[in-house]
């Protein structure tokens, strides 16, 4: 009878272990990673007509001409603003976050054009563009849109300034790694994906980083490399992405280097909540790096 029961019980056991095993196969980012992509992003397809007026406020004090356009990127098409400031030189490639679209940007958009052009675009599956948002999707489209500044509207690689907005960090620092750029500027960002979505997700620490598919959005790898000079924002009350990933980067990076923390800023409502340190970071690293050589 002991024999018995000694059976069973190692083959209650060894039955867990099984399906323990095949919950872990099932659940890592090898089988399910298209899941946990969709974790990410969080796309608006709406347009919404009201921000016309708000642009024109925008732009006709600074005599700026707004272009829409559609980019083609593996038999789709992205759709892009281009607003272009007469005898500006340095035009800021804008890659926003993982929610919204372009209609959710006019804040960037008024912050950046008294510097010089804006481009910004949406991923595919975001507003006018087609397809579904994936990681390798909107680092193809970043590294598209940079491509048709270059080739169609004649921006110099130098004058070009990625500007990266929380998951666009990471696109940014894709199109730096293999573009050449005049600067960056990374809001709201993480050192990388893996870091973060270990960090709010206790499973995946699991997981060994083998089991992650590229690319790997590690914002921390691109600026351990030699890059331009690079700004980093983030706001100290930031609970969706911390600001200690921000320092965490700026002390990781190479130079040159300015990292600049807003004391009430959380992440949804940077650029909004002190604006003026906003406005006044963004002055102070172009006038570093640039002088007056941006408009």
């Amino acid at each position: 009878m002991n024999t018995y029961k000694s059976f069973l019980y190692k083959h209650k056991i060894v039955s867990y272990l099984i399906a323990l095993i095949i919950s872990y196969i099932l659940f890592s980012p090898l089988v399910i990673g298209s899941f946990y992509d969709g974790l990410l992003f969080f796309p608006d397809r709406k347009y919404y007509p009201e921000v016309d007026e708000q642009l024109e406020k925008i732009m006709t004090p600074l005599k700026v001409t707004k272009e829409d356009i559609f980019i083609p990127v593996r038999n789709k098409s992205i759709h892009a603003w281009y607003f272009n400031r007469p005898l500006a030189k340095k035009t800021f490639l804008i890659s926003h976050g993982n929610g919204g679209n372009v209609c959710h940007r006019l804040y960037l958009i008024k912050a950046l054009l008294p510097y010089g052009s804006v481009f910004v675009y949406d991923y595919e599956g975001y507003g006018k563009s087609e397809g579904t948002p994936s990681r390798q999707a909107i680092c193809a489209d970043g590294l598209a849109a940079y491509d048709y500044l270059i080739k169609q509207k004649f921006v110099r690689p130098d004058d070009v300034i990625v500007f990266g907005e929380s998951l666009g960090c990471s696109v940014s620092c894709e199109i730096s790694k293999y573009r050449k750029t005049g600067g960056i500027i990374l809001q709201s960002g993480w050192t990388s994906l893996l870091k973060a979505g270990r960090d709010r997700i206790f499973l995946l620490r699991l997981y060994p980083d083998c089991f992650f598919k590229s690319p790997y959005l590690d914002n921390e790898a691109a600026l351990c490399r030699p890059h331009p000079p690079v700004l980093l924002i983030h706001g100290q009350k930031d609970k969706i992405l911390p600001c200690r990933y921000s320092q965490e980067l700026f002390v990781k990076a190479c130079e040159p280097k300015q990292l600049v923390l807003l004391p009430n800023a959380s992440h949804n409502d940077i650029g909004i909540v002190d604006s003026d340190l906003y406005a006044q970071a963004i002055h102070r690293f172009l006038q570093t790096y640039y002088q007056n050589s941006f408009y």
